[in-house]
């Protein structure tokens, strides 16, 4: 996992679960530093439905389709790859709006 192209997390655990055509992919804690992101794929296509980022590289935030941001997803091999940007708030900056790109490869 990058944020602002540094590395953030390298091995942390990976959970991932399927309803139909959803995705959720869960990486490392969700209540302490992780993220949570949903991917859809419809017509044979992967789409970053939203990605929640918590504590990670100084950065908590959020991106979520149709809210005005970009993300893509991407599946190959048993890895999803999902990248783009998300608006928030620096954690080290007592709490800053912020905005940062992020890309997830996650191995489910």
């Amino acid at each position: 996992m990058t944020i602002n192209g540094n590395t953030v997390a390298s091995q942390r655990s990976v959970r991932c679960t399927q309803q139909q055509w959803y995705w959720t992919i869960f990486v490392g804690d969700q209540d302490v530093s992780g993220v949570k992101a949903l991917v859809n794929k419809t017509d044979g296509k992967f789409t970053a439905q939203s990605v929640h980022i918590r504590n990670l590289g100084g950065f908590t935030g959020m991106y979520s389709k149709g809210d005005g941001g970009e993300a893509s997803a991407s599946f190959s091999s048993e890895t999803f790859t999902i990248t783009g940007k998300a608006d928030g708030y620096n954690t080290y900056q007592s709490g800053e709006p912020a905005s940062a790109t992020f890309k997830i490869v996650a191995t489910c």
